[in-house]
């Protein structure tokens, strides 16, 4: 039901290195937490307070530990009110690895909820399967970034042959796809581990639910049947499997 007081809202970003608060709100990411959240407002009906808008240079840094989110949380704390944010999981996929489960417990440990505009969820009412959910979808999104990461890395010059070029791209196509294939695997294994025995995975319901989950599909676009039905293939091939 919509609040009838004003809720504040926190986004949180990297930036390459000091700028204008102009500038950060542009960021690709904070915008695109604004924008979750102002859809979210929009279609509920809840009233925005004031937004705490959190950078940092260092990305060894989780957002749960920025001063600026310890200020959002006190907002909402002295207002009795929910702390919205514009994709939980998204935010959780940014903390570093070793960092992940602490800053789960700090949240669960909050004597306030995060609201989560992505989903119209709040922190303290998702069961273990919601929660399940959100890392999944973290390790995926921060899977894929560490691919290409590592692919701007270890990038070399085009040779000059172009049949042995050809070659190349068609081994990098491969891997490329592999590793998106390897990113979906623990889904699609929780996905078929919840239907009954005599039922076969289909992938539309696959398609459904990544897309639901906001995880990118072949060049960064979203889950279609065959796109799907072609990662569900690679997935079942012998040298995927062990």
């Amino acid at each position: 039901m919509p609040s009838s007081r004003s809720c504040p809202c926190f986004v949180f970003g990297y930036v390459a290195g000091r700028s204008r608060p102009s500038k950060e709100l542009k960021a690709p990411l904070i915008e695109r937490q604004l924008g979750r959240i102002g859809r979210f407002l929009l279609k509920t009906g809840w009233t925005p307070g004031e937004c705490f808008v959190a950078v940092t240079t260092y990305r060894r840094r989780a957002f749960v530990d920025h001063p600026t989110f310890h200020k959002a949380v006190a907002d909402a704390r002295g207002n009795g009110v929910p702390l919205i944010v514009g994709d939980l999981g998204d935010l959780l996929s940014r903390v570093p690895a070793e960092q992940f489960s602490k800053s789960v417990n700090r949240i669960l440990a909050l004597d306030i909820d995060l609201l989560d505009a992505s989903t119209g969820k709040l922190s303290r009412e998702m069961d273990k399967r919601a929660w399940r959910t959100i890392r999944d979808a973290a390790f995926v999104r921060a899977q894929a970034r560490q691919a290409i990461a590592t692919g701007q890395k270890s990038g070399k010059k085009p040779t000059r042959d172009v049949t042995l070029g050809q070659a190349k791209g068609a081994e990098a196509n491969k891997l490329r796809a592999r590793r998106l294939a390897e990113s979906i695997r623990p889904i699609v294994a929780e996905m078929k581990a919840e239907l009954p025995h005599d039922q076969d995975l289909s992938p539309s319901a696959v398609m459904h639910h990544l897309n639901a989950l906001g995880i990118k599909g072949p060049n960064a676009g979203t889950w279609s049947r065959v796109s799907v039905s072609r990662y569900l293939r690679i997935l079942s091939e012998p040298d995927a499997q062990g």
